[in-house]
C-alpha cells in the first residue's frame, strides 16, 4: 500500500508578513532557496517511494497468485472459485498499480513543463560543466534584472538533448534546461515578452526592417530572426512588425539560396501568420505560393519545417485559406515533404493535412485523392514519438469522420488496428491514447465498410464495440450480400456472444441485427445451442418398425 508516513513534506513558513518585511536580501533569499530545495527532495522522495511501492506490490501479487495456484491445485471441488479470486485479485493489484503509475507519470509531467529549450548553441568537446554557464550567459546578457534573483540556483539539470534520428546530424543538439520550479520558467518567458515590448517601444523594428534590405546575409539573417522572436509573442507585436512593412521584404526572401536566412524568414512569416486570420491573409497576399512550396523540396531540413509551419499556421484559420493552399498544389507538396524526412520535421506537415481535413469534407477529400491517407498510416506505424503518433491519429480523425467513403479511404489502409493497439496500449501516452480513442470513434461512425469493421467484433473494449456493432445495424438490413457473409465469416455468432445490459443502446444495435436474419438462424449461432441439439439427440427415441 503507497504511504507518505515516512516522507516529510516541505514545512510551512511560520513567519508574519511583517516579519517577512523585515527580513535582509540574504536572508530571505537563504529561506527561499531552502524551501524550494526542500520541495524538490520531497518530489523526488515521493517518486523514489512510489516505485519501490510499485515494485512491492508486483512481488506481493505474484506472491498471492503462486499461493493462490497452489490451493487451487489442491482443492480441485472449488476450481472455478479459485480462479475467480485469483483474476480478481490479480485485477485489483493491476488496478492500483496503474494509478500509482499515473500519480508517478504525473508527478514527471510536472517537472518536464519547467524545462526550457535552447536551440542553435554550437557543441564543443568537453562541454558537459560548461552548459549551465550558456544559460546563465543568456539571462545575463538578455535579462539582467533576472540575474539578479535566484535563477541560477533553481537550475536542477541541464544536458544536450540525445541523437535519437540520426546520430550523423551536423546540427548542435538542443539544451535542456530543467529548472526547480515552473514559476520560474514562466518568469523568464514573461520578461521575454517585455523584452520584445521593450524593443518595439524603441523604435528598433523600422531599424530592423532597414537591416533585412542590407546585402549583408549575416545581417539579414539576424535581424529577421529578431522579427520572428517579436512576432510570437502576441498579435499586437506581430501587427507592428507588418505595420513596419515587413511581410513584403521578407516574402522576397524566400527563394534566397542561404538556407540559414531561409529559415528565419520562413519562420518570422509563420509567427506573423499564427494569430489570426487578418495576419495570415496579410501574409498570402504577398504573393509567397507557390513560391514557398519550393522550399518543402529544400536539402535543409529545417528549411522544410518551418515551410511545413508557415503553411499549417495559414491553414488552420479557414476553409478559404486551406482551399487556397490546396488550389496551389500545397496538400500534394507537403505530402511528399512528410515522405521525405523523419521525426519532428514531419509534425507541421502533418498537423497542416489535420486541419485542412476538418474544416469541410471537400478539403478532406482533397487530401485523400493526394494520397495523404496512406503517407499518414507509414507515420503512425514508424514514428516512434508518442507525440507525432498523436498529431497523425488526430489527422486521420478528421479525415475520416465525414462520410462513409472518407471513413473507407482510411480504413482500407489497415489504420483502424493500429489505433486499436495504441489506444490499448499500457505504454501509450495519455494523449496518444485519447487522440486514438477519438479517431476511432469518428472513422467508425461513418464506416460502411464492413471488411475493416468485422475484426473489431473479437478485438475491441466494450466502450468501442459498441460503434462497430451499431455500424453492422445500420448496413446489413439494407445489403443482403453482406448479411450472407456475415454469417459464414462468424461474425453473427460473435454478435451472439456479446453480454450488454438490457435496454442499453448497444442491446438495441444487437436487436437490429438479429431482426435481420430468421429467428432459427439466430438460435442456431446463439451460445449454448449446439449443447441443446445433443440433450435432444439423447433423448430422442428412434421408431423401430
Amino acid at each position: 500500500m503507497f504511504s507518505t508516513e515516512q516522507i516529510s513534506p516541505p514545512g510551512l513558513i511560520l513567519l508574519s508578513d511583517q516579519e517577512l518585511a523585515n527580513l535582509s536580501d540574504s536572508q530571505f533569499k537563504t529561506l527561499a532557496i531552502r524551501k524550494l530545495t526542500e520541495l524538490v527532495d520531497f518530489g523526488r522522495n515521493l517518486d523514489e517511494r512510489m516505485q519501490i511501492t510499485i515494485k512491492q506490490m508486483r512481488e506481493d501479487t505474484r506472491r498471492r497468485a503462486n499461493s493462490e495456484r497452489k490451493e487451487y491445485e489442491s482443492q480441485n471441488n472449488t476450481v472455478d472459485q479459485k480462479e475467480d479470486r485469483i483474476n480478481q485479485a490479480g485485477k485489483h493489484d493491476e488496478i492500483r498499480i496503474q494509478k500509482i503509475e499515473e500519480k508517478i507519470k504525473s508527478i514527471q509531467d510536472t517537472f518536464k513543463r519547467s524545462n526550457i529549450r535552447i536551440i542553435g548553441v554550437p557543441e564543443l568537446e568537453g562541454e558537459k560543466r560548461q552548459i549551465e554557464h550558456v544559460f546563465e550567459q543568456i539571462i545575463k546578457e538578455n535579462f539582467p534584472n533576472l540575474a539578479k534573483g535566484t535563477v541560477f540556483q533553481e537550475i536542477q539539470e541541464a544536458q544536450r538533448a540525445p541523437k535519437k534520428l540520426d546520430p550523423r546530424r551536423n546540427t548542435p543538439r538542443h539544451i535542456i534546461i530543467t529548472l526547480a520550479k515552473v514559476k520560474t520558467k514562466e518568469r523568464i518567458l514573461e520578461a521575454a515578452r517585455e523584452l520584445s515590448q521593450a524593443v518595439v517601444d524603441a523604435g528598433a523594428v523600422p531599424l530592423l526592417i532597414l537591416c533585412i534590405q542590407e546585402p549583408e546575409i549575416a545581417l539579414k539573417r539576424i535581424a529577421a530572426s529578431v522579427l520572428s522572436d517579436i512576432s510570437e509573442h502576441s498579435p499586437e507585436l506581430a501587427q507592428t512588425v507588418v505595420d513596419a512593412g515587413a511581410i513584403a521584404h521578407l516574402a522576397r526572401m524566400i527563394l534566397n539560396p542561404n538556407a540559414k536566412l531561409k529559415r528565419q524568414v520562413l519562420s518570422a512569416l509563420g509567427q506573423i501568420a499564427k494569430h489570426s486570420v487578418d495576419l495570415a491573409e496579410m501574409v498570402v497576399e504577398a504573393e509567397i505560393f507557390p513560391v514557398v512550396l519550393t522550399c518543402l523540396k529544400d536539402k535543409d531540413e529545417y528549411v522544410k519545417k518551418n515551410a511545413s509551419t508557415l503553411i499549417r499556421e495559414i491553414a488552420k484559420h479557414t476553409p478559404e485559406l486551406s482551399q487556397l493552399i490546396v488550389n496551389t498544389g500545397g496538400v500534394a507538396a507537403i505530402i511528399d515533404c512528410i515522405g521525405s524526412c523523419k521525426g519532428s520535421i514531419r509534425l507541421p506537415g502533418i498537423m497542416m493535412l489535420g486541419y485542412v481535413a476538418a474544416h469541410s469534407e471537400n478539403l478532406a477529400m482533397a487530401v485523400i485523392i493526394s494520397k495523404g491517407v496512406p503517407q499518414l498510416s507509414v507515420c503512425l506505424s514508424e514514428e516512434p514519438e508518442d507525440h507525432i503518433k498523436a498529431a497523425t491519429a488526430w489527422a486521420l480523425g478528421q479525415i475520416g469522420r465525414h462520410t462513409p467513403e472518407h471513413a473507407r479511404a482510411v480504413a482500407v489502409t489497415n489504420t483502424l488496428p493500429v489505433l486499436l493497439s495504441l489506444y490499448m496500449s499500457a505504454e501509450s501516452s495519455e494523449d496518444l491514447q485519447v487522440k486514438s480513442k477519438k479517431a476511432i470513434k469518428n472513422i467508425l461512425q461513418k464506416c460502411t465498410y464492413l471488411p475493416a469493421l468485422e475484426p473489431f467484433l473479437y478485438d475491441a473494449p466494450p466502450n468501442i464495440l459498441k460503434y462497430v456493432v451499431g455500424q453492422f445495424s445500420k448496413v446489413l438490413p439494407h445489403d443482403s450480400k453482406a448479411r450472407r457473409l456475415f454469417v459464414t465469416s462468424g461474425g453473427l455468432k460473435k454478435v451472439q456472444e456479446i453480454k450488454a445490459e438490457p435496454g442499453s443502446l448497444l442491446q438495441e444495435y444487437i436487436n437490429s441485427i438479429n431482426n435481420c436474419y430468421p429467428e432459427e438462424i439466430v438460435r442456431y449461432y446463439s451460445p449454448g445451442y449446439s449443447d441443446t441439439l445433443l440433450q435432444r439427440v439423447d433423448s430422442y427415441q428412434p421408431v423401430i418398425n
